[in-house]
């Protein structure tokens, strides 16, 4: 893949787009197709990550962060547009803050699993 590309790739996950998008034209939290949105194949893109550690690392941590996004987005559908783009910048300062290493609060203590029945 040429060195363009791979830099109009990584800029594009870094500002928010997904596989989906980047390969398939979905946008982040679903929609009807762009082709617009298409940077390159699924195959064309998965070699690329084969053959660069790092472009991999990079495509690998972003696209967690980009999905999380995705199905904020998703969940809220029926959000008013300005919600959406709230929704969009949590989710990016979510991303950076875990990519700094730091540990996220949990929003709720989980519970404890308890057997209903014993097994005899």
């Amino acid at each position: 893949m040429p060195v363009e590309k791979v830099e109009e790739i990584k800029g594009a996950v870094a500002n928010g787009a997904t596989f989906n998008q980047i390969c398939h034209g979905y946008p982040a939290g679903g929609g009807e197709i762009d082709r617009s949105l298409i940077l390159t194949t699924g195959p064309k893109l998965q070699r690329q990550r084969r053959l660069d550690p790092e472009f991999d690392e990079f495509v690998s941590k972003h696209f967690e962060a980009n999905s999380f996004i995705g199905q904020l987005l998703r969940h809220n559908k029926d959000a008013p547009e300005e919600m959406k783009a709230t929704l969009r910048l949590i989710g990016k300062i979510r991303h950076k803050v875990k990519a700094s290493g730091a540990q996220l609060p949990r929003l709720h203590e989980q519970r404890p699993r308890v057997r209903l029945r014993s097994r005899c």
